[in-house]
């Protein structure tokens, strides 16, 4: 009867760590009960949210790595995009990435030339792609301000996902896009 018992509550999804704290049949069982409860309505909460998250993935046609809200959005992405979107994701705030989605949504003139911008390509070359970033760049700043500081909300904390962004720059983008990088902030700077 016991084996029954105890096999009856770990079909209903009770760890047998607990089980044995239910079967007692005292107050404590009544607040194990209570905990099981809690935490089953927990992880049916993750499920459904998974779940949505997956049909948004499959509505779209979108990669399975895609962070939710951005699935429409993400069709239009280089793979390189794409892994930024995965780190900021990661670093930013769900109030800052909402934030960076409404800003990916009006888009700009200037993602290809930069995104298409060879690692040998020449100063002038790297020069005129800054130059035309400057603008795009500056009015983005003025709509959105917060998103030239998301690290200072970030759930890492500002520190590590200054390094995290750092690292993740550094290795997704080449010699000439870091060069124009570097080139349209002192643009924007002056």
């Amino acid at each position: 009867m016991r084996l029954l018992q105890i096999r009856r509550l770990a079909d209903r999804g009770i760890r047998l760590t607990a089980i044995g704290r239910i079967l007692r049949d005292d107050a404590d069982s009544a607040a194990a009960l209570q905990q099981v409860d809690s935490e089953l309505k927990a992880s049916m909460r993750s499920l459904a949210r998974a779940r949505r998250e997956l049909a948004a993935i499959r509505e779209h046609r979108a990669r399975a790595d895609t962070p939710p809200g951005f699935e429409a959005l993400s069709e239009g992405l280089s793979e390189r995009q794409r892994s930024l979107l995965t780190i900021f994701a990661t670093i930013m705030s769900p109030t800052m990435l909402e934030e960076f989605r409404q800003a990916l949504i009006v888009g700009n003139d200037v993602d290809e030339d930069f995104e298409n911008l060879p690692p040998d390509a020449g100063d002038d070359v790297i020069k005129a792609v800054a130059q035309r970033m400057v603008p795009t760049i500056a009015a983005a700043r003025t709509e959105r301000p917060r998103l030239e500081h998301l690290e200072e909300s970030s759930p890492l904390g500002e520190g590590q996902a200054l390094m995290v962004l750092g690292h993740a720059i550094a290795e997704l983008y080449n010699p000439a896009q870091l060069k124009a990088l570097q080139l349209t902030e002192q643009l924007l700077n002056k």
